[in-house]
């Protein structure tokens, strides 16, 4: 068995102050850019990921997407947010209005599935991407 080390990213140090200073920030890019991972690696600084291509987290966020984002762990991390559609986005934009401190959510994606499934303008004013 190889041990493959993973280098730390400049992005990161970058992603720590874009959630000091915003409610929501939005990873996104193509597949196998390293987006799982760059969320794995914010984690150790606390939060908790989740991972839409889980089908059991995936029917919770479809079936109660504020119920899914009711939760005090702070960033939490969703990834593959666009296979959970709009209602996910309107329940983040919801809670975010709710309480408007920096740091809640973390949400990934892939670019080419972006545009079809989630609509982000809807969280303009409260995310750093």
């Amino acid at each position: 068995m190889v041990d493959i080390a993973i280098l730390p990213r400049r992005v990161e140090e970058l992603c720590a102050e874009y959630l000091a200073a915003f409610r929501v920030l939005v990873i996104s890019g193509p597949r196998q850019a390293g987006k799982s991972t760059l969320m794995r690696q914010l984690l150790a600084a606390g939060g908790e990921l989740r991972n839409l291509d889980e089908q059991t987290l995936l029917a919770a966020a479809r079936i109660d997407p504020a119920g899914f984002v009711s939760t005090d762990a702070r960033p939490l991390m969703v990834d593959e947010v666009q296979r959970a559609g709009d209602a996910l986005v309107l329940a983040v934009k919801a809670r975010v209005d709710e309480r408007p401190e920096a740091g809640q959510f973390v949400l990934a994606g892939s670019t080419c599935q972006w545009s079809r499934a989630v609509d982000l303008r809807r969280l303009v004013n409260v995310c750093g991407s």
